[in-house]
């Protein structure tokens, strides 16, 4: 048996991963993260788009480069390799074409419906709609921190502040060993009227103390992995 939370059961005891093996999908948890570390031994460079105010369009110029978009930004990102995601409903907001160009997706096991935990995010509805979409590649599914039973099956990405934190926290604890800088774009700078570039929409409140919090946890995680990075 699961656990319960509100007296529902998650069922988390007995996860079987073939229910979700497709040839062109795979899905990674902590057994097989070493397929996605092995995809990286040639990249040094990483971007992470975030939908503030500084967001732009960066074209990669080296094989040694990887960029990653949170949300709506894979839909402006000529190049991009993977979306990353932390609510159910911004997976039904990533244009069709985008699916069939991206290689990565990273979401939570249980994605936040209203920006909460919820039993009904789990991530077989996101692989459901990515089979359809024509996504081909790897699908990594971690724990967020407001799941209130963590899998042991999934890699842990502590931070739960926000996709671009998550983002961060995945590229400095498993890709260290190869990953030299991280550009960040949209990322942690503070607009009072701009919240968001122009070319998204968006209701979180990211006042001067969240983008605080947000630049904390960056500053601190490539300083312990010795990763350097940029505010663009």
């Amino acid at each position: 048996m699961g656990d319960t939370y509100n007296n529902i059961l998650i069922d988390n005891t007995n996860i079987n991963e073939n229910s979700y093996k497709e040839i062109n999908i795979t899905i990674i948890n902590v057994n097989n993260i070493n397929l996605v570390e092995n995809d990286f031994k040639n990249i040094d460079y990483v971007r992470i788009f975030g939908k503030g105010s500084t967001f732009q369009d960066v074209k990669k110029t080296s094989d040694k480069e990887f960029n990653i978009g949170i949300n709506q930004t894979v839909n402006e990102l000529t190049d991009c390799d993977m979306l990353v995601i932390n609510d159910l409903h911004n997976i039904y907001l990533i244009k069709d074409e985008v699916f069939k160009k991206i290689k990565y997706i990273l979401t939570p096991e249980y994605l936040h419906i209203k920006k909460k935990f919820n039993i009904e995010g789990h991530f077989q509805k996101v692989y459901g709609y990515i089979k359809e979409k024509g996504f081909v590649g790897k699908y990594i599914v971690y724990n967020l921190k407001s799941n209130p039973n963590l899998n042991k099956n999934y890699i842990n990405l502590p931070s739960g502040l926000t996709s671009c934190n998550t983002a961060t926290d995945f590229v400095t604890i498993f890709l260290n060993k190869f990953i030299r800088h991280i550009s960040f774009y949209g990322v942690g700078i503070y607009h009072l009227q701009e919240k968001y570039n122009n070319k998204f929409i968006g209701n979180g409140k990211y006042d001067i103390d969240q983008i605080n919090r947000i630049n904390k946890h960056i500053d601190g995680k490539c300083k312990k992995y010795k990763i350097d990075y940029v505010m663009n």
